[in-house]
């Protein structure tokens, strides 16, 4: 092959799309909750769409991680379950894009009579007024109340609900971490505090469907609404949280054409049917 044509040829397969679009891979955090909730299946969707791998780490890190790998560059975007706090947009520039959302739920142990609470009662138990099951029309025990506090220094939904600082005007203005009852026994955030309650009587906790059902705990309503997919989809279930991707700047490229992947008619089903979230 002549010098020239060999040159040519080099230069139409460096600009290639097929060419460069199987070189290419985005670094994407999907933190333990999304790992579960259905992401892998729409990155093998992606992938197949446009020839762009996904590249995920084999143990996934919370919100946290997310944040570092995107402020020392080695990640394309990352996961959260909860935005990113002031500081984090405005000293990190990061940007949040919600992908889905889900409801978090009140679980109980299967043998408890409760089928109800409203979210006064929870805020109450949370917050260490109500202490036993009698106060709230169950049988005379003491609560076992499982908790966490994930992401501290960010609006975490959950805590939001149960330790939010309320107006009556603005509605929740904030958190109070130490409203959260010395009482409440700390647990990670997950599947541990159904398997927590699963093996306590007494158990009581607050918890995201994605880790849900777990053998021996059970989904109670809250304000007398049980939270499906129609609940959560519509806003009349009480307690929902939405999902995002986390970029550095506003995403651009093959990072931007992920998030729009994700938030596309294919990309939601896959969440929904895959991963029990819920289309935003």
């Amino acid at each position: 092959m002549r010098t020239s044509s060999r040159i040519a040829w080099l230069a139409i397969l460096a600009i290639s799309p097929l060419f460069s679009h199987g070189a290419e891979q985005l670094a994407v955090n999907p933190t333990p909750h999304l790992a579960k909730g259905g992401i892998a299946h729409a990155n093998n969707a992606f992938e197949d769409k446009t020839g762009v791998k996904v590249s995920m780490p084999k143990k996934s890190g919370g919100c946290g991680a997310t944040v570092l790998g995107l402020k020392t560059g080695k990640l394309d975007a990352g996961m959260m379950c909860c935005p990113p706090n002031k500081e984090e947009m405005g000293d990190l520039g990061l940007v949040a894009s919600g992908i889905a959302k889900e409801g978090i739920v009140v679980t109980v142990h299967e043998s408890n009579p409760i089928t109800n609470l409203s979210t006064e009662q929870l805020r109450n138990i949370y917050q260490g007024r109500i202490t036993n099951w009698k106060q709230v029309g169950g049988r005379d025990a003491p609560m076992s109340v499982y908790g966490y506090i994930m992401c501290a220094n960010r609006e975490e939904p959950a805590r939001q609900y149960l330790v939010g600082v309320r107006d009556y005007k603005q509605g929740i203005v904030g958190i109070d971490n130490g409203k959260l009852a010395k009482s409440v026994i700390r647990v990670k955030p997950g599947a541990e505090i159904a398997k927590n309650i699963a093996a306590d009587p007494n158990g009581i906790g607050f918890e995201a469907t994605v880790y849900l059902p777990v053998e021996g705990a059970k989904v109670i309503q809250l304000d007398g609404i049980t939270a499906s997919r129609e609940t959560v989809a519509d806003g009349t279930y009480p307690a929902i949280r939405h999902l995002y991707v986390v970029t550095k700047g506003y995403p651009s490229g093959r990072t931007k054409e992920y998030i729009d992947f994700l938030r596309s008619p294919e990309g939601q089903d896959l969440l929904e049917t895959e991963g029990k979230l819920v289309k935003l």
